[in-house]
């Protein structure tokens, strides 16, 4: 999406797709409103703010996103 990532179609394409996800994927578990919940990637990391409306909205609360997974596992091991 790079460039035109703050183009207000792909915002709405990028709010649908994680309002379906929060809606047919979270939405089966009723421990999703009581427990944090964390993402991992490059769509979630560059829209955390959508991300986080959207759960906000359902009752869910973001815990952390990850862009890069990786690195985290590395620091992990080092510690």
């Amino acid at each position: 999406m790079g460039d035109y990532r703050d183009h207000p179609f792909i915002k709405d394409m990028v709010r649908r797709g994680f309002e379906a996800f929060a809606d047919k994927q979270l939405g089966y578990f009723e421990e999703s409103k009581q427990k944090e919940i964390g993402f991992v990637g490059s769509i979630a990391s560059v829209y955390k703010d959508i991300l986080e409306d959207v759960l906000v909205k359902r009752g869910m609360n973001l815990a952390v996103v990850v862009r890069k997974p990786l690195e985290n596992l590395v620091d992990f091991h080092n510690s």
